[in-house]
């Protein structure tokens, strides 16, 4: 069964949540099939119609909080802690280029993947939900015999671990609600 996977470098936020559930439906019943993404300005069309991405609508209602109060630091890091996991994944990373902020983080990713029973299907994985009309990239989807929408929380000294997202229907709720809010707001 595939299963979606985000991996976070910060704490386990309640946002989250919401922000896996959308993934999940995205795994689910979503598309790649028309989708174009540019990478400079992060933005998704389909046909030429721009669709907005989990981020965009979560952090539109006020659902993932102020970003004001993360460092420029911790967004780098956790930037270069994603794209060393995506490139380890993908067989291509160099290991002698990681800098040594950025190695105990994969160290613990790759002890993680060591341990870990399902296999990835798919990293970065873009996709649109043709009917509910949002966007995002899923970071991997793995297909697991016991499936659970999961995100990864990086740790630097010790292995990483799974948070399950509970209650995925009501998550999923929040999120396709907070969309059709953003959505009534730019329309009228």
């Amino acid at each position: 069964m595939p299963c979606p996977w985000d991996i976070k470098t910060g704490k386990a936020e309640r946002y989250i949540d919401v922000q896996v559930a959308m993934y999940w439906e995205l795994v689910r019943n979503g598309t790649d099939e028309g989708l174009c993404f540019d990478d400079e300005t992060h933005t998704f069309t389909v046909n030429g119609k721009p669709l907005p991405s989990v981020t965009q609508v979560l952090r539109h209602e006020g659902i993932i909080p102020d970003m004001r109060f993360v460092t420029e630091y911790g967004l780098l890091r956790g930037q270069y802690v994603h794209r060393a996991t995506e490139l380890f994944d993908l067989g291509t990373l160099d290991e002698d280029t990681i800098d040594g902020e950025i190695r105990p983080y994969l160290d613990c990713y790759k002890a993680f993947l060591g341990d870990y029973q399902g296999k990835i299907l798919h990293i970065e994985r873009r996709l649109y939900h043709p009917q509910w009309l949002y966007a995002g990239i899923v970071d991997r989807v793995s297909e697991d015999k016991d499936c659970h929408v999961l995100y990864l929380h990086p740790k630097k000294s010790r292995p990483y671990t799974f948070e399950v997202v509970n209650n995925l229907r009501g998550n999923l709720n929040v999120g396709l609600s907070a969309l059709n809010l953003m959505v009534w707001k730019q329309t009228n």
